[in-house]
């Protein structure tokens, strides 16, 4: 398993943003995992300091959500069963305050 960034839908500005991570776990269980671990966290804090946030830090909750990895549309409610799957977090971030 492992994780990246996919910095096209990546925002940040001076004081806080959202960065996008993605699993490459095929299942959603192990992604769900990944996505929320520590790991997932860290890579979101250096991505937002190469994108020019001051002192980053982690802002809220982390969303995690399902997309068709042919089309690239997030899924909601059942997925038909043939539908190839990619799972991301999208994961708060600000400057520190202090």
């Amino acid at each position: 398993m492992a994780l990246k960034t996919i910095e096209d839908l990546c925002t940040v500005d001076a004081v806080g943003g959202t960065i996008v991570v993605s699993s490459d776990a095929e299942e959603s269980t192990a992604a769900h995992a990944e996505l929320g671990s520590m790991a997932a966290r860290n890579l979101a804090i250096k991505t937002a300091a190469s994108l020019g946030l001051p002192d980053p830090r982690i802002s809220g909750s982390v969303d995690i959500f399902s997309i068709n990895a042919k089309t690239g549309e997030e899924l909601e409610g059942l997925v038909p069963s043939d539908t190839s799957l990619e799972f991301r977090a999208s994961i708060p971030v600000t400057q520190r305050l202090v």
